[in-house]
This record gives C-alpha cells, sequence and structure tokens, in this order.
C-alpha cells in the first residue's frame, strides 16, 4: 500500500481502527442504565407532585366506617319511663374542638319522657347530649300523619333549647323530672327539649362560629 492509500485509509477509518457511532454510545449500559433511572424518577415525581393530598375526611371515614354521624342505640338500654340511649360517631376535619387528631367525634345521647304529657303536647320528651364538640349541628324529621318536615339547627353545648327550632328555652315549667333538670342546669350537658315525634335523625361536630346568634328565651 502507498503512503497515500495508507494516509487515505487512515483517515477513513478503514484499518481496524473502531468507528465512534452515536448508535455504539448508548448501547454502552453504563450509560443507559442510569440515564433511564433518572429518567423514570423525574418522571415519577412529576406525576407525584401532581396528585392532590390525602384527604382527611376521607380518611377517617374508611378507618371508622361507621362514623356516619346517626344514631345508634346502646346495647344496653333498659330505662324506665320510655328512656333511651344513643351513641354517634361521625368525622370532622382536623382541628375543630372534640374531634380527635384523625378527626372522628362521639356524642352520647339519653332521651327521657316527661310524666303526663302525650304527642299532643308542645314537648314530650328531653335529650341529653354529652359531648366535647363546642357546638352540634341537629338535624331532626317531623311527622304527623300525611305532614312531614326536616329541620337542621345549630347549638351550642352547655345550653337548653327547643327542638322545633333551636332557640333557647327554660328547663323549668315544662313537668322535666328533677334529675334531667340538674343535668341541664349544670351547663355540662346540650339539653334538648322535644316531641317524640320530632325524630333524630343526623349529629355533626360543629366549631362555634357555626351557631347562630340566640332567638329569645321562653
Amino acid at each position: 500500500m502507498s503512503k497515500d492509500a495508507s494516509q487515505s485509509a487512515r483517515i477513513h477509518g478503514d484499518v481496524g481502527e473502531p468507528k465512534a457511532t452515536w448508535s455504539n454510545f448508548w448501547k454502552q449500559p453504563g450509560i443507559m442504565v442510569p440515564l433511564l433511572t433518572g429518567l423514570g424518577i423525574g418522571v415519577w415525581g412529576i406525576v407525584a407532585s401532581q396528585q392532590p393530598p390525602p384527604d382527611p375526611l376521607v380518611q377517617c371515614r374508611e378507618r371508622h366506617p361507621e362514623a356516619d354521624g346517626v344514631p345508634k342505640a346502646d346495647a344496653e338500654q333498659g330505662q324506665e319511663g320510655g328512656a333511651g340511649a344513643y351513641t354517634v360517631q361521625g368525622c370532622a376535619q382536623p382541628g375543630i374542638p372534640g374531634a380527635a387528631d384523625d378527626g372522628l367525634w362521639q356524642v352520647k345521647v339519653a332521651t327521657h319522657r316527661i310524666p303526663d304529657t302525650s304527642l299532643l303536647d308542645p314537648y314530650n320528651q328531653v335529650e341529653v347530649f354529652s359531648t366535647d364538640c363546642p357546638a352540634l349541628g341537629l338535624s331532626y324529621f317531623w311527622s304527623k300523619m300525611d305532614r312531614t318536615n326536616k329541620t337542621r339547627h345549630v347549638v351550642q353545648d352547655g345550653t337548653t333549647v327547643s327542638g322545633h327550632d333551636g332557640s333557647s328555652v327554660s328547663v323549668a315549667g315544662h313537668g322535666i323530672p328533677t334529675e334531667v333538670q340538674d343535668q341541664a342546669l349544670s351547663g355540662k350537658y346540650l339539653t334538648v327539649l322535644n316531641n317524640s315525634r320530632n325524630e333524630l335523625e343526623s349529629v355533626s361536630c360543629e366549631p362555634m362560629t357555626a351557631v347562630a346568634p340566640a332567638d329569645s328565651s321562653s
């Protein structure tokens, strides 16, 4: 081979020297594996950052499927005078007083019949609520023959109110048993004077800011 031919072969890569091509570059494991791994982590990070944060209410309801805000009769009742005992559990946004760190709250309800009253009286029973919530939202379903009505009141714990409209009422003068009157006057319970036609459907734990200004006392 002449000197000129040998020089030309070296220039054009015809004398056993490997060609540095892009295809050979990408085939090298030391480059591809880290590169693909990095790309995968980057894509996953973008997808994860676009997902909304978990909803605390959804998480609470998944942990506590029974926490639906509906009163459930306690296993042991047997109180005299038509009284009953119920437990209500529900979920609230974290940070509301009375709710646990995961949003779970609980209310105990005791109902007491008022002696010598009937369905014709404005009040023939008393509901006593025991709770750590500063206020409760009470949803009622009232029915009489073919007439029905739904109401909801948000009332402060430690007060005595009417189950018909949520207004403040006096515990005296309605024939309420002395023991129940004492509970109401202690300020430790929410006391609701009601008619048994007005059925408690659901309860919610509420902050004080949800309480409407008091109407009038009677």
